[in-house]
């Protein structure tokens, strides 16, 4: 069975840390020890508040969630933003979740962590499109009229459109 939970953590492209509920890293696998650039040794049994210096600005905040999926012993899933070394900036899904063992307690608090930079970057390029598009839109001096293609019913209309019409 280990076997299997090691070969399933060390296949995933996420950073996973295994804590236990005081924060102390059990566990972490390939993607977050190429994170960190340290080797498994030198993260084990560091507290996640330690880890302020591999994840900038992260640790306390991290430990603080940890807590309170502890005490809740439910899942929580966030998303934090860094700029560091990118230009761009960095988005991760961060989640943070419950470990039970046979008896149904708590013995361990997962960490998850997902680069979901790309789909960040494209949330940006279509909010900044569609700001391209209203622009245009509402300045344009031709009258723009967009029609519901069901019901033919008039879904927008720009201002040029109404002063010609009347609308």
């Amino acid at each position: 069975a280990e076997e299997r939970f090691r070969s399933l953590f060390e296949s995933s492209p996420d950073c996973i840390i295994v804590c236990d509920p005081e924060g102390r890293c059990l566990y972490a696998n390939h993607v977050a020890l190429g994170r960190t650039g340290m080797v498994l040794d030198e993260v084990m049994h560091r507290t996640i508040a330690e880890m302020d210096d591999i994840f900038p600005g992260k640790g306390t905040l991290w430990k603080e969630r940890i807590q309170q999926v502890y005490a809740q012993g439910t899942s929580k899933t966030f998303e934090e933003h860094s700029t560091a070394g990118d230009s761009q900036g960095s988005g991760y899904e961060v989640r943070v979740m419950p470990m039970y063992n046979r008896s149904n307690a708590i013995f361990a608090i997962g960490l998850v962590q997902r680069d979901i930079s790309d789909r960040l970057r494209a949330e940006k390029a279509i909010r900044e499109s569609e700001e391209k598009f209203k622009l245009f839109f509402d300045q344009s001096t031709d009258a723009v009229i967009v029609f519901d293609a069901d019901t033919g019913n008039i879904v927008d209309c720009n201002e040029s459109a109404c002063t010609l019409t009347g609308l």
